[in-house]
């Protein structure tokens, strides 16, 4: 099976991201641990062109593989009978790669969806995702910090040093709706407006690039990382 995401090097970097395809997605699962947990539910939104592409959506419920965390279903409001007669990954697999091919995947804690795909696409024998992927949250910091917005990267870790800080409080911070939390297909569009607000941010500082944006979320890697040492420090007194 042909699949590709887009790459973070080479030409691509200095394409201009209004031309670039993003693909934003979420995903429930049964559980915190890709290796004895399952995924219940995908979904995934495009933005292109700074639009929310109403006409490429993907959304679909899956049988989980592994254990069933119960606990996991105060969160998403999923059961194992909502689950129970739905498709596998390995059946839905096909459709999402294709769905995804050359795009940029988007998320907020985008690793966490990254790590339960490429497990599953590993055990089943498929191409894993090694493309370039933007955490919403590094580029939120990324953005605010090369426009000078120190109070809201004030607020930002305050909320982080909190242990408050999630997709409904970043999309809060940027005045963006919130549709349908922990459900899949809610939060992708709810991901897609803060990458929205985002990329028009971006641009009021000055970024074009497809490269631009993977140096602002760097920038808000770096800035992260020391608002994790302080909440460490914090938590040892």
């Amino acid at each position: 099976m042909p699949f590709r995401l887009f790459k973070k090097h080479g030409d691509n970097l200095n394409r201009p991201f209004d031309e670039v395809r993003f693909v934003s997605i979420d995903l429930e699962t049964s559980g915190l641990d890709p290796k004895r947990n399952g995924i219940l539910a995908i979904g995934a939104v495009v933005v292109k062109e700074r639009e929310i592409k109403l006409s490429e959506v993907f959304h679909v419920l899956v049988k989980p593989e592994g254990i069933f965390d119960e606990k996991s279903s105060f969160v998403h409001g999923i059961t194992p009978a909502d689950v129970e007669d739905k498709p596998s990954f390995k059946e839905v697999a096909p459709s999402l790669l294709s769905f995804i091919d050359g795009g940029v995947l988007v998320g907020y804690n985008i690793g966490f969806d990254l790590s339960f795909l490429n497990e599953f696409l590993k055990r089943h024998g498929m191409p894993t995702l090694r493309g370039g992927a933007l955490d919403l949250l590094p580029l939120t910091y990324g953005v605010m910090i090369k426009l000078g917005m120190d109070p809201v990267v004030l607020k930002m870790d305050y909320q982080a040093l909190m242990g408050k800080m999630g997709l409904d409080t970043l999309a809060d911070i940027l005045s963006m709706p919130i549709l349908r939390r922990h459900s899949s297909i809610g939060d992708a569009f709810t991901a897609a407006f803060i990458l929205l607000k985002l990329l028009f941010l971006a641009k009021l500082a000055g970024c074009k690039s497809l490269g631009d944006l993977f140096e602002l979320v760097r920038e808000g890697e770096r800035h992260a990382k020391r608002i994790d040492v302080l909440s460490a420090i914090a938590c040892g007194f």
